[in-house]
Protein backbone atom coordinates (compact mmCIF):
# COMPACT_ATOMS: atom_id res chain seq x y z
CA UNK A 1 0.00 0.00 0.00
CA UNK A 2 3.00 2.26 0.70
CA UNK A 3 3.16 2.72 -3.03
CA UNK A 4 0.09 4.40 -3.80
CA UNK A 5 0.53 8.39 -3.27
CA UNK A 6 -2.79 9.04 -4.99
CA UNK A 7 -3.70 10.00 -8.64
CA UNK A 8 -0.52 11.26 -9.25
CA UNK A 9 2.09 8.26 -10.55
CA UNK A 10 4.85 11.29 -10.83
CA UNK A 11 4.63 11.92 -6.86
CA UNK A 12 4.85 8.24 -5.98
CA UNK A 13 7.55 7.75 -8.83
CA UNK A 14 9.86 10.06 -7.49
CA UNK A 15 9.54 9.77 -3.57
CA UNK A 16 7.33 12.40 -3.60
CA UNK A 17 5.34 11.13 -0.62
CA UNK A 18 7.97 10.66 1.41
CA UNK A 19 9.51 13.45 3.62
CA UNK A 20 12.68 15.13 2.24
CA UNK A 21 14.72 13.86 5.01
CA UNK A 22 13.94 10.59 4.09
CA UNK A 23 14.40 11.32 0.29
CA UNK A 24 17.73 12.85 1.12
CA UNK A 25 18.63 9.59 3.09
CA UNK A 26 17.93 7.24 0.31
CA UNK A 27 19.70 9.22 -2.62
CA UNK A 28 22.50 9.87 -0.44
CA UNK A 29 23.10 6.10 0.37
CA UNK A 30 26.73 5.26 -0.71
CA UNK A 31 25.65 2.48 -3.29
CA UNK A 32 22.05 3.41 -4.39
CA UNK A 33 22.15 3.97 -7.78
CA UNK A 34 25.47 1.14 -8.55
CA UNK A 35 27.65 2.66 -6.24
CA UNK A 36 29.80 0.60 -3.47
CA UNK A 37 27.91 -2.91 -1.88
CA UNK A 38 27.30 -4.04 1.74
CA UNK A 39 30.84 -4.68 1.90
CA UNK A 40 31.96 -1.08 2.16
CA UNK A 41 29.23 -0.38 5.44
CA UNK A 42 28.61 -1.50 8.70
CA UNK A 43 25.06 -3.01 9.01
CA UNK A 44 23.44 0.61 8.07
CA UNK A 45 20.02 -0.45 8.09
CA UNK A 46 19.57 -2.59 10.73
CA UNK A 47 21.77 -0.18 13.36
CA UNK A 48 20.61 3.14 12.13
CA UNK A 49 17.52 3.06 10.07
CA UNK A 50 15.57 1.01 11.61
CA UNK A 51 15.82 2.34 15.08
CA UNK A 52 15.39 5.62 13.56
CA UNK A 53 11.84 4.58 12.48
CA UNK A 54 10.59 3.23 15.49
CA UNK A 55 8.77 5.77 18.40
CA UNK A 56 10.06 3.42 21.58
CA UNK A 57 13.65 2.11 22.13
CA UNK A 58 14.10 -1.08 20.69
CA UNK A 59 15.80 -3.68 23.14
CA UNK A 60 19.26 -5.14 23.03
CA UNK A 61 17.21 -9.07 22.32
CA UNK A 62 14.87 -6.92 20.02
CA UNK A 63 17.96 -5.57 17.67
CA UNK A 64 19.57 -8.78 17.85
CA UNK A 65 16.46 -10.95 16.46
CA UNK A 66 16.93 -7.53 13.74
CA UNK A 67 20.44 -8.22 13.46
CA UNK A 68 20.75 -12.17 13.10
CA UNK A 69 19.89 -12.62 9.29
CA UNK A 70 22.24 -9.73 8.74
CA UNK A 71 25.45 -10.71 10.42
CA UNK A 72 27.42 -11.84 7.67
CA UNK A 73 28.47 -8.71 5.39
CA UNK A 74 27.37 -11.16 2.33
CA UNK A 75 23.77 -12.22 3.76
CA UNK A 76 22.94 -8.14 3.26
CA UNK A 77 23.07 -8.24 0.08
CA UNK A 78 18.63 -7.48 0.26
CA UNK A 79 19.12 -4.29 2.47
CA UNK A 80 21.98 -2.96 -0.19
CA UNK A 81 19.95 -3.56 -3.03
CA UNK A 82 16.59 -2.44 -1.73
CA UNK A 83 17.59 1.14 -1.88
CA UNK A 84 18.39 0.31 -5.46
CA UNK A 85 14.67 -0.20 -6.26
CA UNK A 86 13.07 2.22 -5.46
CA UNK A 87 11.79 4.40 -7.99
CA UNK A 88 13.51 8.06 -8.12
CA UNK A 89 13.20 10.42 -10.69
CA UNK A 90 11.58 7.79 -12.40
CA UNK A 91 14.30 5.50 -12.33
CA UNK A 92 14.92 2.27 -12.57
CA UNK A 93 12.43 2.47 -15.36
CA UNK A 94 10.67 -0.97 -14.79
CA UNK A 95 9.86 0.09 -10.96
CA UNK A 96 8.27 3.33 -11.88
CA UNK A 97 6.40 1.52 -14.83
CA UNK A 98 4.97 -1.59 -12.55
CA UNK A 99 4.79 1.52 -9.30
CA UNK A 100 2.39 3.02 -12.18
CA UNK A 101 0.65 -0.27 -13.02
CA UNK A 102 -0.35 -1.31 -9.62
CA UNK A 103 -1.60 2.04 -8.45
CA UNK A 104 -3.90 2.64 -11.28
CA UNK A 105 -5.30 -0.99 -10.62
CA UNK A 106 -5.36 -0.51 -7.01
CA UNK A 107 -7.73 2.64 -7.75
CA UNK A 108 -9.91 0.56 -9.86
CA UNK A 109 -10.06 -2.21 -7.61
CA UNK A 110 -13.14 -2.87 -5.17
CA UNK A 111 -11.46 -5.43 -3.56
CA UNK A 112 -11.27 -4.86 0.55
CA UNK A 113 -7.91 -2.98 1.45
CA UNK A 114 -6.78 -1.95 4.65
CA UNK A 115 -4.35 1.12 5.55
CA UNK A 116 -2.33 1.39 9.48
CA UNK A 117 -1.12 5.21 9.17
CA UNK A 118 0.98 7.26 11.76
CA UNK A 119 1.78 10.29 12.98
CA UNK A 120 3.85 11.54 12.06
CA UNK A 121 4.69 8.91 9.49
CA UNK A 122 7.52 8.67 7.09
CA UNK A 123 5.97 6.96 3.81
CA UNK A 124 1.96 7.65 4.49
CA UNK A 125 2.00 11.34 6.27
CA UNK A 126 -0.91 12.96 6.71
CA UNK A 127 -1.72 14.33 3.12
CA UNK A 128 -1.02 11.00 1.77
CA UNK A 129 -3.31 9.51 3.51
CA UNK A 130 -5.96 11.94 2.62
CA UNK A 131 -5.35 11.68 -1.16
CA UNK A 132 -5.22 7.51 -0.76
CA UNK A 133 -8.11 7.63 1.11
CA UNK A 134 -10.09 9.62 -1.68
CA UNK A 135 -8.70 7.63 -4.50
CA UNK A 136 -9.39 3.81 -3.41
CA UNK A 137 -12.22 2.22 -3.09
CA UNK A 138 -13.44 0.45 -0.31
CA UNK A 139 -10.50 1.52 2.23
CA UNK A 140 -10.32 1.06 6.24
CA UNK A 141 -7.52 3.59 7.57
CA UNK A 142 -6.55 3.09 11.01
CA UNK A 143 -4.69 5.63 12.62
CA UNK A 144 -2.19 4.21 14.93
CA UNK A 145 -1.54 6.86 16.71
CA UNK A 146 2.55 8.22 16.83
CA UNK A 147 4.49 6.38 14.50
CA UNK A 148 7.36 6.90 12.12
CA UNK A 149 8.06 4.05 9.78
CA UNK A 150 7.81 0.12 11.39
CA UNK A 151 4.27 0.85 12.71
CA UNK A 152 4.59 -2.82 14.04
CA UNK A 153 7.37 -2.11 16.85
CA UNK A 154 5.34 0.58 18.34
CA UNK A 155 1.63 -0.94 17.79
CA UNK A 156 1.77 -4.73 17.59
CA UNK A 157 -1.38 -5.18 19.32
CA UNK A 158 -3.10 -2.86 17.69
CA UNK A 159 -2.61 -3.36 14.23
CA UNK A 160 -3.22 -7.35 15.17
CA UNK A 161 -6.21 -6.70 17.00
CA UNK A 162 -7.35 -3.99 13.98
CA UNK A 163 -6.06 -6.95 11.35
CA UNK A 164 -7.82 -9.52 13.00
CA UNK A 165 -11.19 -7.30 13.09
CA UNK A 166 -11.01 -6.50 9.62
CA UNK A 167 -10.45 -9.97 8.38
CA UNK A 168 -13.88 -11.14 9.75
CA UNK A 169 -15.63 -8.46 8.33
CA UNK A 170 -14.42 -10.04 4.51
Amino acid sequence: MTGFHGGDHGSCTQLGGLSRRIKRSLQSLPHARGGVGPDCEPNMFIEKFLPAGVVRALSEEEMNHYREPFREVKSRKPLWRWPNEISIAGEPPDVTEAIAFYNQKLQESELPKLLFYATPGTIMPTPIVKRTTAHLKNLKTVDVGQGIHFLQEDHPDLIGSELARWYRTL
